[in-house]
């Protein structure tokens, strides 16, 4: 098992495009035509896991890890604010936050928990738009949906996690690129898998949408078989 369950923004992307994550009481959620595949990446204290287990990183590999949308939810993460940031402080990105106040916990409950908080929206609350469009409805409804709707848009390639540990509590905070939750958009188009993929892209074997880039040239293969999640010190309380 990779350490934080991929997210659940491979294995669970992957599924959704599939048509096999479970929507409410409504059945299954519909397969996706355009399901792009994310870079995920997530920044805690300073060990690189690897399949699971702790590896240090040459630095070559933290060179890689270390971006624009890491930073910028290692940032949010320090603020310890405990709540979504500014939206002109991440130009481009939609964020999702969580907040544990059991500081028994080690860093990797913690994660799990905050994603499968997110993620678990579908089955808990569902989206009863049969073409998975976001509607105003959608946005502003109780039962919300929302932080399941960032994790699943399905042009959010870019991915940055964070998790900090505050005076009281931690505090995980995620970002997405470019952001999705745009009212009257469909958060996927329904339909048969991989029929809609973004030109320069080709379909791997999770169903989901690759480019070039992400593979490097090397074979494609299910993104869970080898994760990577780069941890990098990003201090102690909210005054550092």
């Amino acid at each position: 098992m990779a350490v934080l369950k991929c997210l659940y923004c491979a294995i669970g992307r992957s599924s959704l495009a599939q048509g096999l994550q479970q929507n409410d009481n409504i059945g299954l959620a519909p397969p996706a035509t355009n399901m792009e595949k994310m870079v995920r990446r997530v920044v805690v204290p300073e060990i690189l896991f690897r399949n699971g287990l702790p590896h240090r990183p040459d630095a070559s590999t933290v060179q890689e890890y270390v971006c624009d949308v890491e930073s910028s939810a290692m940032r949010s993460a320090q603020s310890c604010s405990g709540g979504i940031s500014q939206e002109s402080t991440r130009p481009g990105l939609k964020e999702n936050t969580f907040r544990a106040t059991d500081m028994s916990l080690d860093l990797r409950n913690v994660a799990e928990t905050a994603m499968t908080t997110w993620w678990s929206q579908l089955s808990r609350n569902g989206v009863d738009e049969p073409n998975m469009q976001f509607t105003t409805e959608l946005r502003f409804r109780t039962n919300s949906i929302i932080s399941f709707s960032k994790m699943a848009w399905h042009n959010n390639v870019r991915l940055g996690c964070a998790i900090q540990r505050c005076p009281n509590f931690y505090f995980v905070v995620c970002q997405y690129g470019p952001g999705g939750n745009n009212i009257g958009e469909n958060i996927y188009d329904v339909g048969s898998t991989c029929t809609r993929c973004p030109a320069g892209t080709t379909c791997e074997p999770t169903d989901q949408c690759v480019t070039r880039e992400h593979t490097n040239g090397r074979s494609l293969r299910p993104p869970h078989r080898e994760s990577y999640w780069l941890m990098k010190p990003i201090g102690g309380g909210a005054n550092q």
